[in-house]
């Protein structure tokens, strides 16, 4: 069973409707040098401790999309990247050969997960560090700035992204999730029309 067959058959499990796809089904990963050994990202998460080193993050292999996420790509009015610490898991996925390529003719939106008033995991800051930069929305903003068109960061953030969509991200419970979720369809309805 592949990767994107093992989704869909949780999706259907779940009663989720919506199409859910792994960017890849290569059987990689992330891998996470701490300059004594390199750990997969779930080793690294779960297992070390937070003041481990993390070096450098890097895929475990070269990662190649499927033709279903390149195909509802290809089909979709938006893509939203977020809200996730892009080190941990973004990366890899807009590292997949041609993603980066493919979401320059998109609609795309991203949301910091940094910035809502939540204190920072130590593990969280140290992969971000490792990627070359600081945890804030405005180190999220860089990394993702070749490819998105409309940047949101939480209306507690205290740092400033020029452009940014302000809204409320915290996603404490379920009405704050629907609410965003709201707020960016609003966004992507008023920029694909």
């Amino acid at each position: 069973m592949s990767l994107t067959e093992a989704v869909q058959a949780q999706c259907r499990a779940q009663g989720i409707v919506a199409t859910i796809l792994p960017a890849t089904d290569a059987r990689t990963g992330v891998l996470i040098d701490t300059g004594t050994e390199c750990l997969p990202l779930f080793e690294y998460l779960a297992g070390a401790t937070d003041d481990t080193e993390v070096r450098e993050i890097m895929p475990a292999a070269p990662e190649t999309l499927t033709d279903a996420v390149r195909a509802v790509i290809e089909a979709s009015d938006a893509v939203v990247i977020g809200p996730d610490n892009p080190a941990r898991g973004i990366l890899s996925i807009l590292d997949c050969a041609g993603m980066r390529d493919l979401l320059l003719d998109r609609f795309v939106i991203a949301v910091s997960p940094f910035g809502g008033g939540a204190a920072l995991d130590p593990k969280d800051a140290a992969l971000m560090h490792a990627a070359g930069e600081k945890p804030t929305s405005p180190g999220v903003f860089r990394i993702y700035r070749d490819v998105i068109d409309v940047f949101v960061q939480d209306i507690h953030d205290p740092d400033e992204v020029e452009g940014s969509l302000r809204l409320d991200t915290r996603l404490l419970h379920d009405r704050q999730a629907e609410s965003l979720a709201w707020d960016i369809m609003t966004v992507i309805r008023s920029a694909v029309s």
